[in-house]
């Protein structure tokens, strides 16, 4: 009866290490499943992130189009209706004037300071 038990208890042990290296083989393909969409995502992250600050960054003509986009780009689920993505939109886009009028200010100085000399 020993014998028999033994027998049953080798042959589980068995099955269970068999399932152990088949589970951690399941897990080894899941972590690069895994890195491979983190990659995707940052890739396609940086994308919409270069796109964003283009958009933050234009002074032409279409500004309304640019808010849209920028209303897009800034939705959540929680804003259905948008309203607080387009105020971030607008606040971004009047954050970049600012800078913007900033920069040309110091521009101008820097000029000014040639000319005299």
């Amino acid at each position: 009866k020993v014998e028999t038990e033994l027998k049953s208890a080798n042959s589980r042990a068995g099955e269970l290490e068999d399932q152990v290296n088949e589970l951690h083989s399941n897990n080894s393909e899941l972590k690069m499943q895994v890195e491979g969409l983190e990659r995707e995502r940052d890739f396609y992250f940086n994308k919409l992130r270069e796109v964003e600050v283009l958009l933050q960054n234009y002074k032409g003509p279409d500004r309304e189009v640019v808010r849209d986009i920028l209303k897009v780009l800034y939705a959540t689920e929680e804003d259905v209706d948008g309203e607080a993505a387009l105020a971030a939109a607008e606040a971004a886009m009047a954050e970049a004037d600012l800078e913007d009028h900033g920069n040309e200010e110091k521009g101008t100085e820097g000029d000014a300071g040639v000319e005299d000399a």
